[in-house]
């Protein structure tokens, strides 16, 4: 019987510490509104696609009537080109600095045009702002 009692004395004490709450609030870390030690990471948000200046005067569908050929210049850097009647003849990204602009095609070429007046020109034609 003693065996017993003592049994349930253990069990009774080790249950009577589970479930109840802590008085002390030093014992377990709570959060706290307005007062933490680590900076609160503040949300990423993803870099503007729209550009601006002259490439954002760059975005848009250009013609060349001569060459039979049509680029749409996309506010992400991208081009697809129409060339004698291939829709979609050729695609890549473009880079324009200054009065420079680059069409870096996936195929590997790389097309060279420079601005004048409103225009730019290249070896193929010069394409014109619709």
């Amino acid at each position: 019987m003693q065996v017993a009692t003592g049994l349930v004395v253990a069990v009774m004490t080790v249950l009577a510490g589970c479930g109840e709450p802590d008085d002390d609030p030093s014992a377990s870390p709570s959060p706290t509104s307005g007062t933490t030690s680590e900076a609160t990471p503040s949300p990423t948000t993803e870099p503007s696609q729209t550009p601006d200046g002259p490439a954002a005067e760059l975005v848009g569908t250009w013609r060349s009537e001569e060459a039979d050929w049509t680029v749409r210049f996309a506010a992400d850097g991208t081009f697809v080109e129409d060339f004698q009647g291939n829709v979609d003849f050729r695609s890549g990204e473009w880079e324009l600095s200054g009065d420079t602009l680059l069409l870096i095609g996936g195929d590997g070429n790389t097309t060279e045009g420079v601005r004048v007046g409103d225009d730019w020109e290249f070896m193929l034609g010069t394409l014109s702002k619709r």
